[in-house]
């Protein structure tokens, strides 16, 4: 069994004829799957906004050519309808925000408290 066979995987260009090499170089290259874009995206605006990325920063990510995925949906929609669905992601699951604090537990005076979080996209 060759590493296609193990992988699953399908290798294009000039070496795809023959195994893969440790020389071989890694390099990333993006190609298009068939699914759904448009949740896609919502998920990627999901991802930036659990890690705390606000709506202005998540909007500069998409005016940005280093994130083709991002700034291809931009160019072809434009600012305001990016801004729209960046904001509409933001109102089904909000921004996560995380603030270092330190606290002395050693009378055993804090409780861990239980955080329910929304589901979000699930069931779109």
């Amino acid at each position: 069994m060759d590493d296609r066979e193990a992988t699953g995987a399908t290798r294009r260009g000039p070496a795809a004829d023959r195994p893969a090499a440790p020389e071989d170089p890694l390099e990333l290259v993006a190609a298009r799957v068939p699914g759904d874009g448009e949740y896609a995206v919502r998920c990627l605006i999901e991802e930036y906004a659990g890690i705390g990325f606000d709506r202005a920063r998540i909007l500069a990510l998409f005016r940005r050519p280093e994130y083709p995925v991002l700034h291809a949906l931009y160019r072809r929609r434009g600012e305001a309808a990016v801004a729209e669905l960046v904001q509409e992601v933001l109102a089904e699951c909000g921004v996560w925000r995380f603030r270092d604090a330190h606290a002395d537990n050693t009378a055993g005076r804090h409780t861990p408290v239980q955080i329910r979080l929304p589901a979000c996209s699930e069931g779109d």
